[in-house]
């Protein structure tokens, strides 16, 4: 192995410089790709949905809705976690909701029954120490940060010239 390494014909040497160009090329391409449009509708649809779920986030967390108990009937899982499906009934037994999607904590099986609040105009039910208005703020706060990161990215292609 002592010696000098060996030498690309002149062929081979046009090969790799050409693919190392587009390559190159391709790369800048799918990082403009991905900074124009991608984080733009990312930013779009977490703040949609951190700011289209926050009304009833608020007043759920400042106990503003209907007390009473929901039954679970029917459980959806995904990577996200698992969402339980059931019945509300209110607890002077006015109001009687189903299919409601309950936000908490506490149900293990199919027919459990937790306290639970429904806020005026929601289809979800909310446990005592439900994470929804967290979940919301930190939805919008990622889609304001993507928004912001795609304008700086923007400007800084305008700048360039890209």
């Amino acid at each position: 192995m002592d010696g000098p390494a060996p030498r690309l014909s002149s062929g081979i040497r046009r090969a790799r410089d050409r693919y190392r160009g587009w390559n190159e090329c391709y790369d800048a391409r799918m990082d403009r790709f991905y900074s124009r449009w991608l984080l733009l509708v990312l930013g779009l649809l977490f703040v949609f949905v951190g700011l289209g779920s926050l009304p009833s986030a608020i007043h759920a967390a400042r106990h503003d809705g209907t007390w009473g108990v929901f039954t679970a009937t029917d459980r959806h899982c995904s990577r996200g976690g698992c969402l339980w499906d059931g019945t509300f009934r209110s607890d002077n037994g006015a109001i009687v909701q189903d299919e409601v999607t309950y936000d908490g904590h506490g149900i293990d099986h199919v027919g459990d029954r937790v306290r639970a609040e429904v806020v005026k105009g929601s289809s979800d039910a909310y446990g005592r120490h439900s994470d929804a208005l967290l979940e919301s703020i930190l939805f919008s706060i990622g889609g304001v940060v993507c928004l912001v990161w795609w304008e700086v990215l923007r400007r800084r292609r305008a700048v360039s010239g890209g």
